[in-house]
């Protein structure tokens, strides 16, 4: 370091613009999920599948048409947290309540 304090206010001037500009890359390099331990990822996850859950985007995006009905997306929604074995159980029983809907013979 220099012994003229020009050169050294320069030199922390030039130090700190760096460690900023280094804050500033790590922030605009991270994934949403890696960004605060991706706590603000997960609460935006949580909401947009409460909103898929209760149905409320029919009124966010009301001209966004819907071949699902409310019901159905929320079912969709619980069945993605399911493993296979699980899927099979629903599965089944939903082909029992099919075949009892049909007509008898």
């Amino acid at each position: 370091m220099s012994d003229n304090w020009i050169v050294q206010n320069l030199e922390n001037a030039l130090k700190t613009w760096n460690d900023k500009l280094s804050e500033i890359w790590q922030l605009i390099t991270q994934s949403p999920e890696q960004f605060k331990g991706g706590t603000i990822w997960n609460v935006i996850v949580d909401i947009h599948g409460a909103v898929q859950a209760i149905g409320l985007d029919e009124y966010i995006f009301p001209n966004k048409k819907t071949n699902k009905s409310s019901v159905r997306r929320r079912l969709e929604t619980l069945l993605d947290n399911l493993d296979d074995k699980e899927l099979s159980v629903i599965e089944a029983t939903v082909n029992g309540l099919c075949k009892a809907k049909e007509p008898e013979e």
